[in-house]
């Protein structure tokens, strides 16, 4: 599919009030969401390491970017996005530490046999990079999984963390290389 230029959303962003043209503004909103979807996905799942997490987190994000949309809150939609799929996620984590002693025992148990179930699916290989990334600072995490599972450019990166674009180029880099390094242990251990 085609990329959905800025012009083209903002043109049906401002559309939006005229009944001939929203079924113009729908089909733009329907190649968006397909255009991205899946990367905010994958990237809410690396953060989460939960697949009903990260659907959650998913459907919230696209629920409250229409609805910054249709409010007129939306310059750049695809940073616009991502900061609010950030946002959702760390409110969230910050919740779950908060409440730490009273998380639901049998959802830990689920997302525990949902996390074994996909361990056996997955090669050993990407177990040790799951558990590398897993150990990296949110910020790096954050940084190279927009990078590398996103693939955004480093000044879109900037955009969506609110960070000069040379400290996104950095957390990228210093990210790769913690990894590596936590790599190359794993394999000599």
């Amino acid at each position: 599919m085609s990329e959905v230029s800025l012009s083209a959303f903002d043109s049906a962003r401002r559309a939006a009030g005229t009944a001939r043209d929203a079924e113009s503004e729908s089909t733009v909103a329907a190649a968006f969401v397909d255009q991205h979807y899946e990367a905010i996905h994958a990237w809410l799942w690396w953060l989460t390491r939960s697949r009903e997490s990260a659907a959650d987190l998913t459907q919230e994000t696209f629920a409250a970017f229409w609805e910054s949309q249709r409010r007129g809150l939306v310059r750049d939609p695809v940073p616009w996005l991502y900061q609010i799929a950030r946002n959702l996620w760390r409110k969230r984590a910050a919740s779950e530490r908060r409440h730490g002693g009273g998380v639901d025992r049998r959802r830990l148990k689920e997302e525990e046999s949902e996390r074994a179930s996909e361990r056996s699916e997955r090669d050993e290989r990407t177990e040790r990079i799951a558990s590398a990334l897993g150990a990296l600072s949110p910020a790096l995490r954050e940084a190279l999984l927009l990078r590398h599972t996103c693939d955004h450019s480093y000044a879109v990166i900037a955009s969506i963390l609110a960070i000069p674009q040379p400290l996104a180029r950095w957390r990228v880099h210093r990210a790769c290389m913690q990894l590596r390094e936590a790599l190359r242990s794993s394999d000599h251990a």
